[in-house]
């Protein structure tokens, strides 16, 4: 919770608490890997390179009103700026194509973060590389089958650091649907 001042009707005011919101981080699904970053002003420059002029002001209102995501903030070229992922202009094309066809924000909120979790898996940077890597080891797997007689369940890949701990790792499964 943010504390914010409010006017009282006394001419006083008043400290109330109000809901942050939610950053981008809180609309990632479980288990996704971090995405490519963005400050503030890049993003505005690539939607801008996309045909898309939004303003700094339009982006803030749309934070405020919860229609989208808010930035994380992280230290970027020597100081802490707002970041935002690089699904989030997917989302943006979303809500403004709504909104420049009459859609009302209060109808475009509920559906953009249907609209970003859709964009947020076909922007994996690592799914193409997955599949590709899949094909070329479930081929390798055929071969080893044919040549040996023998039949594997799956395969599993290890990314490794130069002393051998494993960082990362991928397990596919070698199925008859699959060759």
């Amino acid at each position: 919770m943010v504390l914010a001042p409010a006017q009282r009707s006394d001419g006083m005011t008043k400290t109330v608490s109000k809901p942050k919101g939610q950053t981008w981080v809180d609309w990632m699904p479980p288990g996704s890997p971090e995405p490519f970053l963005l400050t503030r002003s890049e993003l505005l420059q690539e939607l801008a390179d996309q045909g898309i002029s939004i303003s700094f002001r339009s982006l803030e209102n749309w934070q405020a009103k919860g229609v989208i995501p808010r930035p994380v903030r992280r230290r970027h070229a020597g100081s802490t700026q707002a970041m935002y992922p690089t699904w989030i202009i997917g989302a943006i094309k979303h809500l403004k194509y709504a909104q420049d066809r009459g859609m009302a924000l209060e109808k475009i909120a509920p559906l953009m973060r249907s609209w970003a979790t859709r964009d947020i898996q076909l922007t994996d940077p690592l799914a193409r590389p997955k599949a590709e890597a899949q094909a070329a080891l479930l081929a390798y797997v055929r071969a080893w089958e044919q040549s040996t007689g023998g039949s594997a369940g799956g395969v599993t890949v290890c990314v490794t650091d130069g002393q051998g701990t494993e960082l990362a790792s991928i397990v596919f499964s070698v199925t008859p649907e699959n060759g």
